[in-house]
């Protein structure tokens, strides 16, 4: 819908996720996905963009916003990390020693589909296509080893040092949240919109931790809205 309607839109797989590298006994941690994003932003000649971030992808966002200010002209957080709340239960498991080994024996179209229920508030919404693409991401080569890396530094991650400077970024933000997030609850985005001088804050019910998938043609809508009114 962004691009139908004139948006140049580039949609990054960071290092370990989707069909991006996944090097073995690399560093995962958020802080280095940060300098990546920015290192490709560079090498992409990209800067004043409409930042947009969900979950992980919202934390190393708003971060952006706040260590390199000149690469973002609006902030579009969509149900985001940054403060500091209970992990959610399977990023806890994949954190675990020999997480990526057993996950290989288990995964399985049946494991993505109940992983994606506990992100959904309707798991009707589900497609099989969908399914698949998680899938067959996930079975890439150290998919399984990236994503447990990942977990592990997410569980030591100081973000409540981090989350106490967010009321410096003074960009326009855009807050997004299905209102029926399982994972990171609605009172987080009470938090930023509370710490943040320039946000605005659209609920959307119904909806769980995804709303870019469960709900893409509202998400959109108000993230065009948004940026027409710059």
């Amino acid at each position: 819908m962004l691009q139908s309607n004139g948006y140049h839109v580039w949609a990054l797989d960071m290092k370990g996720f989707g069909w991006s590298d996944k090097p073995e006994d690399a560093d995962y941690s958020p802080e280095q996905l940060l300098r990546e994003v920015n290192a490709w932003m560079d090498e992409m000649g990209l800067g004043k963009v409409v930042f947009v971030g969900n979950s992980l992808g919202g934390g190393i966002a708003w971060e952006m916003a706040l260590t390199h200010p000149d690469k973002v002209k609006q902030l579009v957080l969509i149900d985001a990390a940054g403060f500091m709340h209970q992990v959610p239960g399977p990023v806890r498991l994949a954190g675990l020693p020999g997480a990526s080994s057993v996950g290989r024996i288990f995964l399985s179209r049946w494991m993505i589909q109940d992983g994606l229920k506990q992100v959904y508030f309707d798991p009707a919404l589900i497609r099989t296509e969908q399914v698949d693409a998680y899938y067959n991401r996930l079975r890439t080569q150290n998919a399984l080893g990236a994503l447990t890396s990942l977990a592990q530094s997410l569980s030591t991650l100081p973000s409540e040092q981090y989350a106490s400077r967010i009321a410096e970024i003074q960009v326009d933000t855009l807050i997004i949240w299905g209102r029926d997030d399982a994972w990171i609850p609605q009172e987080i985005a009470f938090k930023f919109k509370e710490a943040l001088p320039k946000a605005r804050l659209e609920v959307i019910p119904f909806c769980g931790h995804i709303p870019q998938e469960e709900n893409p043609e509202e998400t959109a809508r108000l993230i065009m809205e948004f940026v027409a009114k710059k």
